[in-house]
């Protein structure tokens, strides 16, 4: 009885422990500018940002475990990888000129999951026997 209490104790700790940290002062942090250069509104712009460039400012950045903010708020992000190049890819709106700056926070072990709610769907499908016209392709 004892140990099961010890365990319980335990296991309370840890979850305390784990849960305090969700407020990512455990984190290290790289802030990065962005700028609209243009004079017009910018909507779901991407932003691209190289992992060799985060290392270069640290080179104890993980990739495997970071969070993008601007300001307090977390920007749903994800990661790049094309075999050459790896960068943290994101979209955000611009007004016309406007800078940005955004905080990647980060650990430097370990991997962190964050999943985003999906933005985009696509299927691809092959017509046969169709014609295309004013954009689409139809049967007739």
């Amino acid at each position: 009885m004892k140990k099961n209490v010890m365990q319980i104790t335990l296991l309370i700790f840890l979850s305390v422990s784990i849960y305090g940290q969700s407020n990512f002062t455990f984190y290290k942090a790289i802030n990065v500018d962005a700028k609209n250069e243009s004079n017009i509104e910018r909507i779901n712009e991407l932003v691209s940002i190289n992992v060799n460039k985060l290392k270069s400012i640290n080179e104890n950045f993980n990739k495997d475990a970071y969070i993008v903010f601007e300001n307090e708020e977390e920007i749903p992000s994800q990661l790049y990888n094309d075999g050459f190049d790896c960068s943290i890819i994101f979209v955000t709106n611009f007004l016309p000129n406007q800078s940005k700056v955004f905080t990647i926070k980060y650990l430097e072990n370990g991997k962190l999951r964050r999943d985003y709610k999906s933005r985009t769907y696509a299927e691809l499908a092959m017509k046969f026997n169709s014609t295309y016209s004013d954009k689409k392709f139809s049967n007739e």
